[in-house]
């Protein structure tokens, strides 16, 4: 019961970060259960800011293709000049090899084998057709006979 006072108290009242040195309303700061008073010592603007310049985003991103697929930056460029900046199934041109915008890193699920860039669609339609050859070849006569 005093714990719930306490908080209550707390969610009413200022607090200075420590990052910062600005008084805030408690609102300002993020939950945290390790706290005795229930709330960050930073506020939420620095601790955004101080989280984002720890995070390398593009490493983090080329730290992960390399534990999944085994590519080193050289090898994904490489591959991505040599398919002349294309999806290697609809020829689509794109400007980056990305997990958002751009060519997405196709493979084989058995194997673990990369086998080229494609375009979300691309790798989309291979993906739903379980990368099943008869399932593909299926939707192709099916097109043809329409």
């Amino acid at each position: 019961m005093l714990l719930n006072v306490t908080k209550i108290i707390y969610l009413c009242s200022m607090k200075k970060c420590s990052k910062c040195k600005i008084s805030k309303s408690i609102d300002d700061f993020n939950k945290s259960k390790n706290s005795k008073n229930g709330v960050h010592h930073y506020c939420k603007t620095c601790l955004r800011e101080y989280k984002n310049s720890r995070y390398n985003y593009s490493k983090s991103k080329l730290d992960r293709i390399k534990f999944k697929y085994n590519l080193s930056k050289l090898e994904l460029n490489d591959m991505y000049i040599k398919q002349n900046k294309t999806c290697k199934i609809c020829k689509t041109a794109f400007d980056s090899v990305s997990e958002h915008k751009g060519l997405y890193i196709d493979h084989c699920h058995k194997t673990n084998k990369v086998r080229g860039l494609l375009c979300k669609s691309c790798n989309s339609l291979l993906g739903y057709a379980y990368d099943n050859v008869k399932i593909l070849e299926s939707a192709i006569n099916y097109l043809i006979n329409q």
